[in-house]
């Protein structure tokens, strides 16, 4: 009990508020539950593929990296950073829809950029996307991307429904 007051003043003087016994995942009768796992299954639009388009676990979306290729082709849309950028938002459009949420869900958006004066080309593609209230967004420079000439690669989590 001296514990259980102890940490309940930790978390209290933290600023958490919440008793020990919330946190240690009993209900409020004080009888521990089993938390049941969320439902998990993946998203391919090709058979067997190795990676899958995307994952859906609970009521999130977690879109697999995409480049800016035309779809079903091996081919870029372009040379640059904004038209890859504009074909992987909407690549990944295809994903989210595909996995039963859509691009006006998404919570996290991730950018990989091979160059950073790209930055600017992606911005203006990101800005067309997302309007207002974007998702909160990471923008990392790599060294280089695995699929030949892609400048721009994105991924991102979404909510269900």
């Amino acid at each position: 009990m001296k514990g259980e007051q102890t940490r309940r003043g930790f978390l209290g003087a933290m600023g958490f508020g919440v008793p020990m016994g919330l946190l240690a995942g009993e209900g409020i009768s004080g009888a521990s539950e089993p938390t049941p796992k969320p439902a998990r299954r993946n998203i391919s639009s090709i058979p067997n593929a190795i990676v899958p388009l995307a994952v859906v676990s609970g009521n999130y979306v977690f879109v697999s990296g995409v480049v800016g290729n035309k779809p079903g082709q091996r081919e870029l849309a372009g040379d640059d950073a904004g038209s890859q950028g504009q074909q992987a938002i909407e690549n990944l459009k295809k994903s989210l829809e595909i996995a039963g949420s859509k691009l006006e869900q998404v919570v996290k958006f991730n950018c990989y950029l091979s160059d950073e004066k790209d930055s600017v080309f992606f911005n203006k593609v990101y800005n067309e996307a997302f309007p207002s209230d974007g998702p909160a967004l990471t923008t990392v420079i790599v060294k280089g991307l695995t699929f030949k000439g892609a400048k721009v690669q994105v991924d991102c989590i979404a909510t269900m429904g």
